[in-house]
């Protein structure tokens, strides 16, 4: 009757929110004054041994646990980390060439040098694109000698 009467329950909660509230107010180092850490630290100890059976689980592989981990990871894990990866450096390319500053160290070094490398570097360059104009002249010229050369043999033939 007492635990169904409409009172009780107000009263054990009136009643446990009271000793709640007390023992929120006592220090902690009186609650774990006689407290025996060691002993549980051992029992812990001793139950993860046994129900968990670690030193037998822990001596196999994740490929032993998991046969199909490898293609799983291979099929959704590294494409996605590897997009993740490339879009990161996508996003951070601009910021990270202009903190490099390459166009001021690459200014830097061509006034580091001297007139004469300078000079040597320009002429190399435009040695090879007067060789190249040269023998793509001497090929077009070629080409329309002989295209002029049949369009005259077609005319007089005809």
């Amino acid at each position: 009757k007492f635990i169904n009467a409409p009172g009780t329950h107000n009263l054990l909660h009136s009643l446990i929110d009271k000793e709640f509230t007390k023992l929120q107010k006592r220090p902690m180092e009186e609650l774990l004054a006689g407290f025996k850490w060691e002993e549980l630290f051992t029992s812990i100890k001793a139950y993860a041994n046994k129900e968990l059976a670690l030193n037998s689980r822990l001596d196999k592989t994740i490929q032993e646990y998991w046969p199909a981990g490898s293609a799983w990871t291979a099929d959704n894990l590294t494409p996605k980390v590897t997009q993740f990866a490339f879009d990161q450096a996508q996003k951070q390319l601009e910021q990270s060439l202009k903190k490099l500053k390459l166009d001021e160290i690459v200014k830097e070094q061509v006034d580091s040098f001297p007139v004469s490398v300078l000079e040597d570097l320009v002429l190399g360059i435009s040695r090879r694109e007067f060789k190249m104009i040269t023998v793509l002249g001497a090929l077009l010229g070629g080409i329309i000698g002989i295209v002029q050369g049949l369009i005259v043999l077609f005319t007089n033939l005809s």
